[in-house]
């Protein structure tokens, strides 16, 4: 049965009246959709093969007839347009610049919860900040790894460090799924269809109980073309077209396909010895192919739809869903509002508002008859704080429609490319017909009496540069000749056929086309890496980042496009882990660690919004951060230091890392210093000690010297011992005084000495203390 209906039915209808045959024809009517969009004299479809054939070098060369035959003569010229592609290193540059890129992401808890989380961690920290204030003792030495922070260091960790655990879960499954399903690829293989076609397109599902995401080729696609919607998702409907075997189809939705219609796929494909149950003309349509198209174009067709492959369609919608929002206590007696389904029966005293929001369904359709999978998208989970906003599950951009049809990249490049090839066609035509300079002569005087012929004669001229001639030549039957009558010398001239100087003009011409492509795209010669020697260096990176400013919103655009896929790619995992119970992740990140998460309600539950940064000054910023590894490396920095910042595409990792390459050389040098001091402080003490013991020896020197001089006096006394005794004793009562006066000042600059030594002793610890006191509250300040 073939409706071929193009009205929709009803969409604002309870569940219950949402029958098999509504379903049906709701896919038939979505289907119809399809191809009613022209751009200019071509299709959406035939515009953008066009460009996916231009960016290959194909281009038909009917298109050219204009220019190579303009009479339509149908003669062949001695040259013919070549394929002289100027387009795609522009193209693949681009998509180098993409593979290149940082893709950091950040992810952040958006419902209420997260506030109430974060208010409560804050109390955490300030209350250990101040339990420690009160119960901390100066006297008390304590480990600076234990000390709490401050409350500016606890701002600053909330701000910029702070994580929940549904965040840091959501964060790591994203880099889980980012290597699962190959995203990098995926993603870089739909900026590339955004350049060439203007639109770059992803599905996110569920495929076996695991998230999907993977890149479409806009070709087999149409969808809501609104102005006014910038995102693909965010319209009414979309049909994906493709061409599958009925293995396929049956092993790719094998859950949602029986044994029947396992048989019926067998049935109406071609070969299988079955009965075909439609006629393939009903549910294709081919592509019309203008003569202006290339011949490579309509080769698609055959190339995609060949005899065993059956027309499938996957169609999604936007219809109505009624809900109703019913107010109930929770455990802790607030008031929380809860989303029931139309089937829900309220208690009495319970108070429901009842209200029609969007719901997302799909469909399939193989041929004109088979019908499955016609259900509502249930992994479509809308926020907890906007429960009527639900998008599409193909995530797309489009990159050039404001107020106009869209044109991509290659599209706008088509008429240079265009004019290039023909400015080639001429300078080949050009070169074909330059012959140089040539000269004009009468044939009868070449010397055919001597066997030269005209092809010998041309041979000599050639070869030899001899021009051979006799005029009194005979033998050519010629009226006015005969009798070997001479001929005029003077007949011999040369024109020149030389076309250099309109070759030349060409090729300047062809140099100014290229020239106007780079500033048409952005690319200039100067980001593709062609430097002049004579460029001066600041002009060359003016040229590159003024060319990387055209470039910008096109990069602005896929990014836009990764953080909606993503976004939906995490919300589509956590409905399909919730359902099939998984409750751990193990993956390997790119530094080979290994990670084993646990899946927890926490991030299950919880709503999560990513956040990309800007690429573009990101890797301005990266390079900025790298280019300081060299001063860091002289100021102490490590290879494994150095070898983490080259490796890292993170901003924050380098910075933190490079904040602590620089704390470590401030601690060197403080602690270089501090050697530097104590050993100072050590020598003076070694020089005081000197002194002393200099002093010291000195001292005894002149004490053993006054007592030699005493028993000297005292021998001489005793040896006048004749004399008078009274004089005697005198002299010996003078002796003893002066010892006792020598003795005592020697014992009171003994004490003074040791007094003084005292004094110094007690400088060298006051210092020693004041070094330690300060040493501590840098080492608190850095913390």
């Amino acid at each position: 049965m073939n409706r071929n209906n193009s009205t929709f039915p009803v969409q604002k209808v309870p569940l219950s009246k949402k029958t098999k045959d509504w379903r049906e024809r709701s896919v038939d009517a979505t289907i119809s959709k399809e191809g009613t969009g022209f751009i200019g004299k071509y299709t959406r479809k035939e515009k953008m093969a066009i460009d996916y054939e231009l960016y290959n070098g194909n281009f038909n060369k009917k298109d050219l007839k204009y220019i190579t035959d303009p009479m339509d003569i149908g003669d062949s010229a001695p040259a013919s347009p070549q394929e002289f592609n100027i387009i795609k290193p522009k193209i693949d540059l681009l998509v180098g610049e993409e593979s290149k890129r940082p893709d950091n992401f950040m992810v952040i808890q958006s419902n209420d919860d997260a506030v109430s989380i974060l208010q409560e961690k804050k109390k955490e920290l300030l209350l250990k900040y101040v339990q420690d204030y009160l119960t901390s003792r100066e006297d008390q030495p304590q480990n600076p790894e234990d000390k709490p922070m401050t409350p500016p260091q606890i701002q600053e960790y909330l701000n910029r460090n702070y994580k929940t655990i549904a965040e840091k879960q959501a964060l790591y499954s994203l880099r889980y799924l980012k290597e699962k399903l190959n995203l990098r690829n995926e993603f870089l293989r739909g900026w590339k269809d955004g350049l060439i076609a203007g639109e770059e397109i992803y599905y996110v599902g569920i495929h076996n109980g695991e998230p999907s995401l993977y890149r479409v080729n806009p070709l087999d696609c149409d969808y809501d073309a609104n102005p006014n919607l910038e995102c693909i998702e965010d319209g009414d409907w979309f049909v994906k077209h493709t061409y599958m075997s009925p293995q396929e189809i049956y092993d790719t939705y094998q859950d949602k396909l029986s044994e029947k219609d396992l048989n019926t796929l067998l049935d109406m494909s071609f070969g299988s010895g079955g009965s075909k149950m439609m006629d393939r003309t009903d549910s294709y349509k081919p592509i019309v192919y203008t003569e202006n198209l290339t011949d490579t174009l309509a080769s698609y067709k055959n190339k995609t739809h060949t005899d065993d492959k059956l027309d499938i369609w996957h169609v999604v919608w936007r219809s109505w869903q009624k809900v109703g929002f019913v107010t109930t206590l929770d455990e802790f007696g607030d008031e929380e509002e809860v989303l029931v389904d139309e089937h829900y029966k309220p208690d009495p005293e319970e108070d429901i508002d009842w209200q029609w929001i969007s719901q997302i369904w799909e469909g399939y359709r193989v041929g004109s008859d088979l019908y499955f999978g016609i259900e509502p998208v249930d992994y479509i989970d809308a926020p907890m704080d906007s429960p009527v906003r639900q998008n599409l599950p193909y995530i797309g951009a489009i990159y050039s429609n404001t107020n106009s049809r869209n044109k991509s990249l290659v599209s706008t490049m088509k008429p240079l490319q265009y004019m290039y090839i023909i400015v080639w066609y001429r300078l080949e035509l050009m070169l074909a017909r330059d012959k140089g300079k040539v000269i004009n002569m009468d044939i009868t005087q070449i010397p055919k009496s001597m066997g030269i012929d005209i092809k010998q004669w041309v041979h000599y001229l050639g070869a030899l540069g001899v021009n051979l001639i006799n005029p009194y030549e005979e033998g050519w039957d010629i009226p006015g000749r005969e009798g070997g009558k001479p001929a005029q010398y003077n007949q011999i001239s040369a024109n020149d056929l030389s076309m250099m100087n309109v070759i030349d003009g060409y090729i300047g011409l062809l140099m100014k086309i290229e020239d106007m492509i780079g500033e048409l795209s952005g690319v200039s010669k100067q980001r593709q890496g062609a430097i002049q020697q004579r460029e001066l260096v600041g002009n060359v990176e003016r040229a590159v980042i003024q060319s990387s400013h055209i470039t910008e919103p096109l990069f602005w655009k896929h990014n836009l496009a990764k953080r909606n896929a993503l976004t939906m790619l995490l919300n589509t995992a956590k409905h399909a882990w919730k359902n099939t119970d998984k409750k751990k992740l193990h993956f390997i990140f790119d530094d080979m660690t290994r990670i084993f998460m646990d899946i927890t309600e926490d991030f299950l539950y919880s709503d999560l919004d990513i956040f990309l940064t800007d690429s573009t000054k990101e890797q301005q910023n990266l390079q900025t951060l790298k280019s300081l590894l060299e001063p860091a490396m002289s100021a102490g920095a490590g290879l494994f230091d150095a070898s983490e910042v080259i490796t890292s595409d993170n901003i924050q990792e380098i910075k933190g890392k490079l904040k602590d390459i620089e704390l470590e050389r401030k601690e060197r040098e403080e602690s270089l210093s501090k050697r530097q001091q104590e050993a100072q402080e050590m020598q003076q003490q070694m020089e005081a000690q000197q002194r002393a013991e200099e002093l010291r020896v000195k001292e005894e020197d002149s004490i053993r010297k006054s007592e030699t001089d005493i028993e000297v006096a005292m021998i001489q006394a005793e040896s006048k011992a004749q004399f008078d005794d009274d004089e005697t004793d005198r002299m010996k009562l003078d002796l003893q005084a002066q010892k006792q006066n020598q003795d005592s000042e020697i014992k009171k600059k003994e004490l003074e000495e040791k007094v003084r030594q005292n004094k110094a002793d007690d400088r060298l610890k006051e210092k020693e203390l004041a070094i330690k006191r300060e040493q501590a509250n840098k080492t608190n300040k850095t913390k």
